[in-house]
């Protein structure tokens, strides 16, 4: 039995990795071959699933309720959060840190404007913390943003971290689904050595 469901993925928001990549060229997003996600997709073996019981599903779900959105708002931002924190494996203490360890481990550490990188990582997670913990100044549904100029000046603040976080989303989804992988496992370790006299 097939279905024919329709889902909405035109969001304009989308295309902001575009824009993010042409600025800083980081981090290296190609194009794929449409089997591959279509190989990687199957061997998710989603189906009709209605509820993520995984990481990489909570990624994939977060993603499509981001798709979902057809405005810039501050929900946007907790929707790539969940997706970033699932994606790397997010431990609740040292977030921030963690995080852009984790993104520079899978995707390379920037060889140009590194520091300005490791800023706007922070920047994302700042929002996202003022946001979550009452902070964020919020506007009406459906305002108008020529009766208030700090609208618009938040709604840029807000669509810029969106295209960052959605670029940092996307590059490392392709490794994954040019890798054939379905997870990010991360390890600590430990060595003990004797320094040389």
């Amino acid at each position: 039995m097939e279905y024919d469901i329709n889902i909405n993925l035109s969001s304009s928001m989308w295309f902001g990795y575009l824009f993010v990549y042409k600025k800083y060229r980081w981090p290296t997003i190609k194009t794929i071959p449409a089997i591959n996600t279509y190989n990687w997709l199957k061997k998710l073996d989603l189906n009709l699933k209605q509820t993520a019981t995984n990481r990489i599903e909570r990624v994939l779900f977060a993603l499509l309720n981001y798709s979902y959105s057809e405005n810039i708002s501050p929900v946007n931002i907790l929707w790539l959060t969940l997706a970033l924190e699932s994606l790397y494996d997010i431990p609740p203490s040292s977030i921030i840190k963690t995080l852009r360890n984790r993104i520079f481990l899978v995707l390379g550490e920037p060889t140009q404007n590194s520091k300005l990188i490791k800023k706007i990582i922070d920047s994302f997670y700042e929002i996202r913390s003022r946001i979550v913990h009452g902070q964020f100044n919020i506007s009406p549904p459906e305002s108008i943003e020529f009766f208030d100029f700090s609208k618009i000046d938040q709604d840029g603040v807000l669509l810029q971290n969106e295209e960052y976080a959605l670029t940092i989303l996307i590059a490392t989804l392709q490794k994954m689904i040019l890798s054939s992988s379905t997870e990010l496992v991360f390890n600590e370790r430990v060595q003990f050595r004797v320094l040389d006299k």
